[in-house]
């Protein structure tokens, strides 16, 4: 079950990710046509995302104390959903922007912090290569979703695209939340590595050690600004690039 929870944490972060941030890019143009708008108004989505994850990610250590890890994302696997059938529906740029904040708000806070919780719980031991393992799925969806949406954005449009994108997130959601479960011990069964011992027990301690820094004097350390510098600068220089180059792409005839 070790593996098959890695699996499932894989396909589900696969159609989360792979049918709103990383296919978000092919909808620009043909959304840009249909509700009238400007490309720097299509592109103030991004701000608009960038402004929800701020707020999900701001309150999810909050919610995830009060609910159970399962719950926040089978909740926010339900809301993802329904966020990107609500996209097919937008009639104007402000529906738009708010379906937008809506949907990043639910990624950031049901998305890869709940996800490395339930990959720690059930491995103990080389817990970073499995989660990275686990994490490609994110761009393995990104892979999957622009292919078909290159497919039927053309052939269907874009409203009839993000309702099929819809249909396939939800199914594949209801099957993957529904094998994932937070801890092994739901199945009588323990952390993978945790049997080997003394070995697994002194990395998982380090691990808590390097955990347990303290908020407030973390903010005084330059360190943590200097990360938070770096995400920032990163961030910004890959969004510019992910959200403009297909529409800039298919505005110069390539499709």
């Amino acid at each position: 079950m070790h593996w098959i929870t890695a699996l499932a944490v894989f396909f589900a972060l696969a159609v989360m990710w792979g049918s709103t941030l990383n296919s978000a890019s092919l909808f620009i143009t043909p959304m840009q046509a249909s509700l009238g708008a400007t490309r720097a108004e299509m592109v103030i989505g991004v701000t608009v995302k960038g402004v929800g994850s701020i707020i999900g990610s701001f309150f999810c250590a909050n919610i995830l104390k009060r609910l159970k890890v399962l719950r926040v994302l089978r909740i926010g696997g339900l809301l993802l959903v329904g966020s990107v059938f609500a996209l097919s529906l937008v009639q104007n740029i402000s529906q738009y922007y708010l379906v937008l904040a809506i949907q990043s708000i639910v990624i950031s806070v049901g998305g890869y912090i709940p996800m490395s919780i339930i990959i720690q719980n059930w491995f103990e031991k080389k817990t970073p290569v499995v989660m990275g393992i686990a994490f490609m799925g994110s761009g393995f969806g990104g892979i999957i979703y622009n292919w078909l949406g290159g497919i039927w954005i053309p052939r269907l449009g874009w409203r009839q695209t993000y309702v099929l994108f819809s249909i396939i997130t939800l199914v594949v959601l209801l099957i993957t939340l529904s094998i994932v479960r937070s801890t092994p011990f739901h199945f009588g069964l323990r952390p993978l590595g945790a049997e080997e011992g003394n070995e697994v027990k002194n990395e998982s301690g380090e691990q808590k050690s390097l955990a347990g820094a303290k908020i407030k004097e973390e903010l005084k350390s330059a360190r943590f600004w200097m990360l938070l510098l770096a995400i920032f600068l990163i961030s910004m220089g890959s969004d510019a690039l992910f959200y403009n180059v297909s529409p800039h792409l298919i505005d110069t005839g390539y499709s």
